[in-house]
């Protein structure tokens, strides 16, 4: 689903995260415009009291302006509305944050808050006008194509998609898509709409084309919003769509940019439950680490049929906690690994955004599943690998989860120590673990 100026709208929403946790002002504006005018207005007041809950929850002064908030953003005018949404960001963005249960919540980790140096702190209510949004609103251009050259001035945050399990396509195909069906792709964008509607545009969902059956109409509409996205420059495509040169950033690269401190744990390999240590911890540890081999190993071919470990073949198709469960009668283990992504992600998305009912209904699947698996890894593109972390020793896994696992077609199903791979430091050619299935 595109906006207004033809951006990924999920993508713009992460935008806007980013730009409110680094004090960006101008670039916080500009998505508050951007999502607020294209229609999304529910979304956008999602999405911010949702940064509230989980990044600003103990700002009193965030919390004092939300009654006055929440009322100004049901008001019939626009003005009022759109500069409500707009004082919130903005204040958010000269506050300081606490990113505490943000990161307990979506990534199951226990943190600290940091001292985060913020050069523009405000300790007051940022009130936000309509003469400050102008530079967002009030776009005007000699000639239609130029019209994206100057309205896209600010370009998608790219380097956490992976982190946030946002679905994005290769730059290529993101790039065909724009310049050949963007118009499809606005189909359900409410300004969009209301576009097609005036000139009677008809949305025919076979071809995947919007369609006007009256030839003047046709012309009318491209005169006034064919905004010729296949003609733009560089910059501009870059803009909208990130630059396909951003290198992906992980949780730990998230935690370093906004000072988040690990809780402090023992420092110690060897994990006795009796010390009282945070197993989850250690398991996200381990998790990661298992992912960084995979992902930097140069090696294409593996060997999944030993005992007792399995070779180490590169792969950025790693999840984390896979339920394991039938989506529509079909077993999640039998699914393309695309599949597979984009429903982890839709079940993830679902707590901070509405989705489709057959969405939710997947999602249903998913959170009634009665086992998981640590961590799944997809293989050359095809085979599936399921590794559980387990702790000294490798325990007894009970008859009821082995015939449950079977049930659901799962194979290559290992267990891998955490001591073991917490202390073996650097890339590995093999993975030491126990094959169950």
């Amino acid at each position: 689903m595109l906006t207004r100026y033809l951006y990924n709208l999920v993508e713009v929403k992460h935008s806007l995260f980013l730009s409110i946790l680094r004090h960006q002002e101008k670039e916080t504006l500009f998505w508050i415009c951007e999502i607020f005018y294209s229609g999304f207005e529910e979304d956008l007041e999602e999405l911010l009291i949702n940064m509230y809950e989980n990044c600003y929850f103990d700002d009193k002064i965030i919390k004092e302006y939300l009654r006055t908030f929440k009322k100004k953003i049901k008001s019939k005018n626009q003005t009022i509305r759109v500069c409500s949404f707009a004082t919130l960001a903005v204040t958010m963005c000269y506050h300081n944050f606490n990113l505490k249960n943000f990161l307990k919540i979506y990534f199951d980790k226990e943190i600290t808050q940091g001292v985060y140096e913020n050069k523009n702190y405000k300790e007051s209510l940022v009130e936000i006008k309509k003469e400050n949004l102008k530079p967002f609103i009030e776009i005007k251009t000699k000639h239609l194509w130029q019209f994206l050259q100057k309205a896209c001035v600010y370009q998608i945050n790219k380097e956490y998609t992976e982190l946030f399990k946002v679905h994005c396509l290769s730059y290529q195909d993101a790039k065909d898509n724009l310049f050949n069906k963007w118009l499809y792709l606005c189909k359900d964008t409410p300004l969009w709409v209301d576009r097609i509607n005036e000139f009677e545009g008809v949305c025919y969902e076979n071809s995947e084309e919007i369609s006007f059956n009256d030839e003047d109409k046709l012309e009318e509409f491209y005169q006034k919003y064919g905004y010729e996205p296949d003609e733009q420059p560089i910059k501009t495509i870059e803009n909208i769509l990130g630059n396909p040169n951003t290198k992906s950033k992980n949780i730990e690269d998230f935690c370093k940019e906004f000072c988040l401190e690990a809780v402090d744990v023992e420092n110690t390999i060897k994990l006795n439950p009796l010390l009282n240590i945070k197993d989850s911890y250690f398991k996200l540890k381990s998790l990661e680490v298992l992912k960084e081999w995979f992902a930097r190993t140069t090696n294409d071919n593996f060997d999944i049929d030993k005992e007792h470990n399995i070779t180490i073949c590169h792969s950025n198709h790693i999840e984390f906690d896979v339920p394991i469960c039938n989506i529509n009668k079909k077993s999640i283990w039998k699914l393309s690994w695309d599949k597979i992504h984009e429903l982890l992600y839709i079940n993830w998305y679902n707590k901070i955004n509405n989705i489709s009912e057959e969405e939710q209904k997947n999602a249903k699947y998913l959170n009634n599943a009665e086992y998981c698996i640590d961590l799944v890894a997809c293989l050359n593109n095809k085979t599936l690998i399921g590794i559980d972390i387990v702790y000294n020793d490798y325990p007894d896994v009970s008859a009821e989860k082995i015939n449950a696992l079977k049930k659901y077609k799962v194979n290559n199903y290992y267990q891998v120590k955490a001591e073991w791979i917490l202390s073996n430091y650097g890339p590995q050619d093999n993975i030491e673990c126990k094959k169950l299935l």
